[in-house]
């Protein structure tokens, strides 16, 4: 198993061109595509040009990495380690580190969820570069490829996510929800946002007090349409589902997750429950198997489905076959609610 201790550098990056992305242009469409032969993902480079400038502060947390993203103009300036500080300070790194590490033990110690880098999409991958961004509001993004930039000496292939410097940890769950992005992608290609952005939703609350919103399943097919046109909505969706599978809410903590605290001491984990804890891994598993077979049905490169595929609304039902095989193998028919058989009825 992959174990990194990646150093991370906080660091001012000079942003001269523009993300490649994630539009993947150029999938093989052979139908005969053997996808046994596609077992890693690759590492593309980025069109982009940067430099940097370390500073002397360098908080440690494996399988990471901070960079603090300037326009241009910024760089005119003189006072340089003035300016880095006024797009994110010391305090605020060291929070939205302890969040993200948090969120890492919890996904793999108590999900029981594999590590993003561990997994065969990402191999070539040797961290998570978090980019600190200058903005107006609080957001995030999480890319899902692995990429390596020519002009940067010190990196090597890596994952990018992007938080703005309006994100504080101690204030919301940004950080937590972007690697949990991160942790979806590197098993599925699919990227509809009742799944990704629902299920993504419903992680916070495995952080935050609480077990979040629920609503009662759908009962028809038009109804489950609705939920599946739906983004961060759908999570009240999917806490339902995780309930009726599991009605335990509460979960183990690891000790050394339940005692990291932010430099305000309040605790990064509120409290310990969740429900869906012993399900989502059973759930990325479908999801995982049924993308392959989707690349298979359609002649698609394993790993490097076009960003419309990956986020048709006509791949919805192989999704929801996959949530139905996860259903059936976590809870026996015989002892489901009236209400979860119904919804698993409903065909697409």
């Amino acid at each position: 198993m992959k174990r990194l201790s990646t150093v991370i550098c906080l660091s001012v990056g000079i942003v001269c061109c523009q993300y490649i992305g994630s539009d993947n242009n150029n999938h093989n469409s052979n139908n005969n595509i053997d996808i046994s032969s596609q077992e890693f993902g690759e590492c593309r480079q980025l069109n982009t040009s940067f430099q940097y400038t370390s500073l002397s502060y360098q908080p440690q947390l494996d399988s990471f990495r901070f960079l603090i993203k300037f326009n241009a103009n910024k760089l005119l300036e003189t006072n340089l380690q003035r300016n880095v500080l006024n797009v994110v300070t010391v305090n605020q790194l060291q929070n939205i580190k302890r969040q993200l590490q948090v969120a890492d033990g919890i996904y793999q110690n108590v999900l029981g969820l594999t590590a993003p880098l561990d997994n065969p999409r990402y191999q070539k991958a040797h961290f998570i570069n978090v980019n600190m961004i200058e903005a107006q509001k609080a957001y995030g993004r999480a890319y899902d490829e692995v990429v390596k930039n020519k002009n940067d000496k010190v990196s090597a292939c890596h994952i990018i996510m992007e938080l703005s410097n309006q994100v504080n940890a101690e204030h919301n769950v940004t950080p937590a929800h972007e690697l949990f992005h991160i942790y979806q992608n590197s098993v599925m290609m699919f990227k509809q946002s009742w799944l990704t952005e629902g299920t993504a939703r419903w992680s916070e609350s495995l952080i935050k007090e609480s077990t979040g919103k629920e609503e009662a399943l759908p009962e028809t097919k038009e109804q489950l349409l609705e939920v599946m046109d739906s983004s961060y909505g759908a999570s009240k969706f999917w806490i339902r589902l995780f309930r009726l599978i599991d009605p335990n809410d509460a979960f183990v903590v690891p000790n050394y997750l339940d005692t990291i605290t932010y430099l305000n001491n309040e605790p990064v984990l509120q409290d310990n429950k969740a429900y869906g804890v012993t399900f989502i891994k059973v759930i990325f598993d479908e999801l995982s198997k049924e993308s392959d077979h989707v690349s298979e049905l359609k002649g698609w490169d394993r790993y490097a489905w076009k960003e419309k595929d990956q986020k048709d609304p006509a791949l919805n039902p192989y999704i929801w076959n996959a949530v139905k095989r996860a259903v059936a193998k976590s809870i026996p028919y015989e002892q489901q609610s009236e209400e979860l058989r119904k919804c698993m009825e409903i065909e697409l």
